[in-house]
């Protein structure tokens, strides 16, 4: 028996101030400074019992359980002999052979936490300087500076837990007991539950930690710092193209980016973890120009033409230093050095886009709108293996002769691709067919996306991207009286999700269809003075309890995860005083 128990602690702490100070009658300039923080703690446990005994134990008592499948998604339903909510039969302690034999023998696992810490700052200034001008066509200007630095640490652990009096098992303490909990659902009846975190905390177990045998956790500990210096220019203009009005702005961004981190790399010797200092960075520049236009074809008809060189700055986890070394001579190249890991050189992801947009603004309350979009991405971020130089370790104890180099697979910037689509999106406002429906309106959108990146002639898809996205918002709005229920649908996608020990996974995600709602009144009208400013709402989302779903080999029959969320409802008011 499992007992998984999640806690995520996190402190913040935030500040900035911004100034901005009149010249004269034309220029303006704005000073601001900000400094945020973040510290967050997470322990995930697992804590084992069992109603058996331990496996390699003569008093095991074997249970008898039958099951049956039911149809559709409901799975398998059970039907043990044992009765798991029995306080004498039920005891702390792992049934099955778990351990590593090195630090942890077999059968000695009786529980697991993984404790990793993260703290992030971030500092940022910002001097601009923007005028209001009558020179031609051009209507204003704006230029300025932006620094930012961030630094962010991660340490990484986990524990391995073992009772105390091992290998004897021990019943659940009265003090930690919580009852019983019903597994009713699978056909399990009621079992033993407890407090798995309190037990821990109290120090219950004996902890060992998987740092000694696992390098994945010395390669998940790593500091990144990222100094941002941008410099900017943006004008702005308004003129005539023939009858139609022409106005918008253009600029350019030039970005200066200097990133090192600190981490480890790591080699097993006898199956102990080896940890050495390891560092790198990298400083490079980026110019980043971008034009957008607004065209007014008619006082109610516009077209905007929007063109710019974007970056989209790397994760952090991907710029560690760490890395994970396998040492092992190869005769047939003469290689003693494999490895993998991050790349602390690792450059921001950069497109080129367009984006041509069609707006119609028929009535005061009505529009309709039509864009298409395309992005074509300079680089995509994929891992890759390439030579390296390790004459910067220490070789194993024993090696000689060692030839430095070798290879490593790590994180790279490649060739990119394409991303491509259009959006349809209107608001209409039915009170303009007939004053009985005064209030009623709807505001809806269509997205249709087509992307494609190859990598080492794969075609990848791009994650986070649904081909189809619809959204529709059906509202009344009357006397203060507000109500609207809006559904926002997406088909399948490839999703970033946890796995096991918090690292990352790509996935796919089934389609999705959310349904919410919400009714307020505003007293804004109401006779009584002291009731004017108070609003009072009742807000329910997720209404069809719409689970988060994914699945893998792109087959949605193989579930991976089903997760159901329920409704949640708010009931809230406000006060505003005049």
């Amino acid at each position: 028996i499992r007992n998984d128990f999640e806690r995520r602690d996190a402190e913040l702490t935030s500040a900035g101030i911004n100034v901005a100070y009149d010249l004269n009658d034309m220029w303006t300039v704005t000073f601001d400074a900000s400094h945020g923080s973040v510290e967050r703690q997470i322990w995930s446990l697992e804590s084992y019992s069992n109603a058996t005994g331990r496996a390699n134990d003569n008093t095991t008592t074997l249970d008898d359980i039958g099951f049956s499948m039911g149809g559709g998604n409901l799975g398998a339903v059970f039907t043990p002999s044992l009765d798991y909510s029995d306080d004498t039969l039920v005891t702390l302690g792992g049934a099955q052979q778990w351990g590593n034999n090195i630090t942890v023998p077999n059968i000695a696992q009786d529980g697991f936490i993984n404790t990793p810490f993260i703290a992030d700052e971030l500092q940022t200034l910002k001097l601009s300087a923007d005028a209001v001008l009558d020179a031609g066509f051009i209507t204003g200007v704006e230029f300025g500076v932006y620094m930012a630095e961030r630094t962010k640490d991660k340490f990484d652990d986990g524990l391995f837990l073992t009772l105390p009096d091992f290998p004897n098992t021990t019943s659940v303490p009265s003090d930690y007991r919580l009852g019983d909990v019903s597994l009713d659902f699978i056909g399990m009846g009621n079992m033993v539950a407890y407090n798995s975190f309190g037990f821990w905390q109290d120090g219950n177990y004996i902890e060992t930690s998987e740092r000694q045998t696992i390098a994945g956790r010395w390669q998940n500990t790593w500091t990144v710092e990222e100094e941002v210096t941008l410099g900017y220019v943006m004008a702005e203009f308004d003129t005539a193209m023939g009858n139609m009005g022409l106005r918008g702005n253009f600029g350019f961004q030039y970005v200066h980016t200097d990133q090192n981190s600190n981490g480890y790399a790591t080699y097993l010797e006898n199956g102990l973890v080896t940890a050495q200092p390891v560092s790198g960075g990298d400083d490079f520049t980026d110019f980043l120009p971008s034009v957008n236009v607004i065209i007014d074809v008619t006082d109610d008809q516009l077209v905007r033409v929007g063109a710019a060189r974007t970056q989209s700055r790397s994760r952090m986890d991907r710029m560690n230093a760490s890395f994970g070394i396998d040492y092992n001579f190869n005769p047939t190249d003469g290689i003693n050095w494999r490895a993998n890991g991050a790349n602390p050189g690792l450059k921001p992801q950069e497109a080129d886009q367009f984006d041509l947009t069609y707006e119609w603004y028929f009535s005061d309350d009505g529009y309709i709108g039509a864009a298409y979009f395309y992005k074509d991405l300079k680089n995509w971020q994929v891992q890759v293996e390439e030579p390296r130089d390790f004459s910067d370790l220490t070789p194993p104890p024993g090696a000689t002769n060692v030839n430095p180099l070798g290879f490593i697979t790590y994180w790279q910037n490649s060739e990119g691709g394409d991303i491509s689509g259009w959006e349809v999106a209107g608001a209409y406002q039915f009170g303009e067919l007939a004053p009985a429906l005064e209030g009623l309106g709807l505001v809806a959108s269509a997205t249709f996306i087509d992307s494609s990146i190859e990598v080492s002639g794969n075609e990848i898809q791009v994650p986070g991207l649904s081909e189809e996205v619809f959204n529709v918002t059906l509202y009344y709005e009357r006397a203060g009286f507000e109500a609207r229920v809006s559904s926002s649908m997406r088909e399948d996608f490839l999703g970033e999700v946890s796995a096991i020990s918090f690292s990352r996974e790509l996935v796919s995600v089934k389609s999705t269809e959310i349904i919410d709602a919400q009714i307020s009144y505003n007293f804004e009208n109401s006779s009584t003075d002291w009731l004017r400013g108070l609003t009072v709402m009742v807000q329910g989302q997720n209404l069809t309890n719409e689970p988060f779903v994914t699945f893998q080999n792109n087959d949605p029959r193989q579930i991976r995860d089903f997760q159901v969320y329920e409704k949640n409802f708010l009931i809230g008011a406000s006060y505003r005083f005049e």
